[in-house]
């Protein structure tokens, strides 16, 4: 079965610079059609990396059971297929699975009896992946750990994951940390490089579920270690935790409580050489038009700053905050390139807010512009980039005006920001806030076409008159 259906023309366009010698040729050229080496299994050659680099290791549920992954069947029945995997989609599936309920005959996961080496299930011969023998030993000393085995028993210390994790399955039923470190180690390659982990979740019922897939990816980061680069998290399990206690609150309090739900602890973290972070608390299919994100509480993060040293590109994405809550989180990377924000709502701190009611309006109104500046203050030569972003109790973004003023003209890379600047750039916004309003309407968009129209038949007519 092929893996591409493409008409014959797109593919005869193809398959002609398939044989391209970069060394004798400038650029792309195609063969003669008598020395024409080229077919269809080129194209798949080509193509195989490029389509198994991102997959997705789906978490389903059906009977009460975890379902065994399909990614696990890929990695037993097609290794050749995936050893191309370098990202790894963690996601969460809350309701039952379909299609394990029309079979009627749902395979629960269970660890295999028959397979000597989870790292390689398909024992397929060669060379090993780079990084797996340093995940063989993190994996051998995690599953020690996890079944608690005495530094004495030299016989125990020196098993392999596999053997400690069916012994601790031999009449009883094994903790959902067993079960995490089997699956990643099953399912999770050694070349894996970028991890995204998705469990959005607000039923108490399912609880359980959510925390058993926060349990598989901080299992994930301890047994790759330095060699992921890129990771992702879209979870709400770090917001803002709006019904607790003011001591249940508290900032240490708090992260002590998130650390202990997922498991990610400030010793993970640490041995983690990432260059990309994404944080978000919800994503695009979760929003809905006139809605607020959830609210992000820096504490949930503070761990994420023992990685700071590496991370030279941060994200925020899908997030409400105060703007000093979100200025005490990124204030901790301190090696960063590119920041981002995108879908994010910023509102200043409620107690801080004046008393009246315009002092209160213009304070919100400048939120991201205040924002930006104590921001540069931090972060000098970082590149700060948004998009879709709002302040809190408006509907609208800022408009496409408006931002590429702040971040060209008002906080560029670099810019020194003393008092009287701050000041004039507070005034300058106030004044073109309602140009760039004007500007980016329909309206403004309209006469700004009419404009360029109108420009040039001026100039061809004052150049008709030169001419004549």
């Amino acid at each position: 079965m092929s893996i591409l259906k493409l008409p014959t023309e797109l593919l005869d366009e193809v398959f002609s610079y398939l044989d391209w010698d970069r060394s004798e040729y400038l650029y792309p050229t195609k063969p003669d059609i008598i020395n024409a080496s080229l077919s269809c299994r080129e194209l798949r050659e080509a193509l195989i990396p490029s389509v198994f680099r991102d997959v997705v290791l789906r978490l389903r549920w059906a009977g009460g059971q975890l379902v065994e992954p399909r990614l696990y069947t890929l990695r037993t029945e097609h290794p050749e297929l995936a050893r191309h995997i370098r990202c790894v989609y963690i996601r969460t599936e809350y309701e039952q699975c379909q299609h394990c309920a029309e079979r009627g005959d749902p395979q629960p996961f269970t660890v295999p009896q028959n397979v000597h080496d989870w790292l390689n299930p398909s024992g397929s011969a060669g060379s090993l992946p780079v990084g797996q023998a340093g995940l063989r030993t993190r994996a051998d000393a995690l599953a020690a750990k996890m079944l608690q085995v005495e530094e004495g028993q030299a016989s125990c210390l020196s098993s392999k994951a596999e053997e400690l994790v069916l012994r601790s399955k031999q009449g009883q039923q094994s903790p959902p940390e067993i079960d995490a470190l089997a699956i990643v180690m099953l399912c999770i390659p050694a070349c894996t490089t970028t991890l995204v982990f998705k469990s959005l979740t607000n039923n108490v019922r399912m609880a359980s579920r959510d925390r058993f897939a926060h349990r598989l990816l901080s299992t994930a980061l301890r047994l790759l270690g330095d060699r992921l680069q890129d990771l992702t998290t879209v979870t709400t399990s770090v917001k803002n935790p709006l019904g607790m206690s003011r001591h249940q609150r508290q900032p240490r309090i708090l992260a002590k409580s998130i650390e202990d739900f997922d498991g990610i602890t400030g010793e993970i973290v640490q041995n983690l050489h990432l260059h990309r972070l994404s944080f978000a608390l919800s994503d695009e299919a979760e929003m809905k038009p006139q809605t607020y994100p959830p609210d992000l509480f820096s504490a949930g993060y503070s761990r994420w700053h023992q990685a700071a040293d590496n991370v030279r590109e941060l994200n925020i994405c899908y997030v409400r905050a105060e703007a000093r809550e979100l200025l005490q989180l990124l204030k901790g990377f301190h090696s960063l390139q590119r920041l981002s924000f995108r879908d994010c709502v910023l509102r200043v701190q409620s107690n801080a807010l004046p008393a009246p009611r315009q002092v209160r309006f213009e304070a919100q109104q400048n939120v991201w512009l205040l924002f930006a500046i104590e921001l540069r203050q931090a972060l000098q030569h970082v590149k700060i980039h948004m998009r879709d972003i709002r302040s809190h109790g408006e509907q609208a973004y800022l408009t496409p005006s408006t931002v590429a003023w702040l971040l060209s003209q008002a906080v560029p890379p670099g810019a020194l920001i003393d008092a009287d600047r701050e000041e004039r750039l507070m005034q300058d916004f106030g004044s073109f806030l309602p140009l760039w309003l004007a500007e980016d309407s329909e309206r403004g968009a309209a006469a700004a076409e009419d404009w360029v129209n109108t420009r040039a038949a001026l100039s061809d007519t004052a150049m008709s008159r030169r001419w004549r």
